[in-house]
């Protein structure tokens, strides 16, 4: 998904946005979509009172400039179901956590909101993606960095380190430990940053069976490289 107005995350004002349907197998694109949210030769004729002759209108969403994106999800989604008479269907959808698509994305008899097809053959298994959680879990640190020192001793500094170790920790291990172990081990970022190394793995950790000597030269070491990047 695309917008063609880029702000600062906060802001729903872009009149279009633009969609491509990526198939997870073959990671292919499979359906395109441009959506408008206005029409210039349609207002132009609203204001002088006049009829358009028929053509191809760009304006295909009526609704808020928020609602967009899940509109062009459910357009997506269902004309696949309908061009390939009916065979064809998505069961796993990866996106971004986005209630108000996934609130679309089901049968009308689930919920009133749902706009899938009632012949459609399997409910959609929903997936969420990995660098937007990041960025969910780390919210909290990044506003305990902007309260005073008497609150918290947490800088923006420490808050993307954390978030760098939760990245790398859920991009790495989760391909080499059993799911189990993944979650029993979720404290690894957080520790990693302290130089706690009680839940690391020896595959990935150079730290763990370092000794105290080695730990406090390289924990020394890179503070005098923090120190020395502040005084420039």
């Amino acid at each position: 998904m695309g917008w063609q107005k880029k702000s600062s995350g906060r802001r729903f004002d872009s009149l279009s946005d633009h969609a491509f349907f990526i198939g997870l197998v073959t990671k292919k694109i499979i359906g395109v979509i441009l959506f408008c949210n206005s029409c210039q030769k349609c207002s132009k004729a609203a204001l002088r009172g006049v009829t358009v002759e028929e053509y191809l209108c760009p304006k295909k969403c009526f609704g808020a400039w928020k609602s967009m994106e899940a509109d062009v999800v459910v357009l997506l989604i269902t004309e696949l179901f309908n061009e390939y008479n009916k065979k064809v269907f998505v069961q796993y959808f990866l996106d971004d956590n986005d209630s108000t698509t996934r609130s679309l994305l089901v049968k009308p008899e689930d919920k009133n909101k749902g706009k899938l097809p009632l012949i459609y053959p399997k409910d959609i298994i929903f997936w969420a993606d990995i660098n937007h959680w990041i960025k969910y879990m780390v919210i909290p640190l990044f506003a305990l960095a902007q309260v005073p020192n008497s609150i918290s001793s947490c800088t923006k500094g420490d808050a993307l380190c954390i978030k760098r170790n939760f990245g790398w920790y859920f991009c790495t291990t989760q391909k080499r430990n059993s799911f189990d172990t993944f979650i029993n081990n979720t404290k690894t970022p957080i520790m990693q940053h302290f130089h706690q190394h009680d839940w690391c793995d020896e595959s990935w950790c150079p730290f763990k069976y370092m000794n105290t000597r080695q730990l406090e030269c390289i924990i020394g070491q890179r503070r005098r490289r923090r120190v020395l990047l502040i005084t420039v």
